[in-house]
């Protein structure tokens, strides 16, 4: 990853790769159609969420070996808004339709975290593993992702897409 950043360009149907000084920007992901969310996780893996496709998909970092590694099946998924976090262990949590799932790298040992969240959501991940969703004005934390016990506080405003840092070293 060495401070690149990744852009999933829905428009363009691609993946960007911007050079950490931001003068480079490559074309390093094709065939997708409506890719909405790109993750990178501690190997310089990328996961994409395709939502015309219905389906994550993983590639090197320069978009090469592409497999696909999760597919969401039937229905429209377009309207729903998609979050994909890679831990430190090498899980991969999608934050999409109100909840909350967990899967290994390559798709693999499909769980359900957390279901039926009530209102807006968002989460992110820690370097060290905990895991931080807000539900509603509600901030709850979830020490090496087991189930959520820890309420940190309410009345929180706006959107909270990354509350810590997610960035790669």
């Amino acid at each position: 990853a060495s401070g690149s950043i990744y852009l999933a360009d829905t428009q363009n149907n691609a993946i960007k790769k911007i050079s950490a000084d931001g003068t480079t920007i490559q074309t390093i992901g094709t065939g997708f159609y409506r890719p909405k969310e790109v993750a990178v996780d501690m190997l310089g893996n990328i996961y994409v969420v395709d939502t015309h496709l219905k389906n994550i998909v993983k590639m090197n970092s320069q978009g090469g070996n592409k497999k696909l590694i999760y597919d969401f099946g039937g229905g429209s998924i377009d309207s729903y808004e998609y979050r994909i976090y890679p831990d430190r262990l090498g899980n991969i949590y999608l934050h999409y339709n109100y909840s909350i799932t967990k899967m290994d790298s390559e798709g693999g040992n499909v769980q359900s975290i957390l279901s039926s969240i009530n209102g807006k959501s968002a989460m992110t991940i820690d370097q060290l593993g905990n895991m931080y969703i807000t539900v509603g004005n509600d901030l709850q934390k979830e020490e090496e992702v087991r189930a959520p016990t820890q309420a940190w506080g309410s009345t929180l405003y706006g959107r909270a897409w990354q509350l810590v840092d997610r960035s790669v070293a």
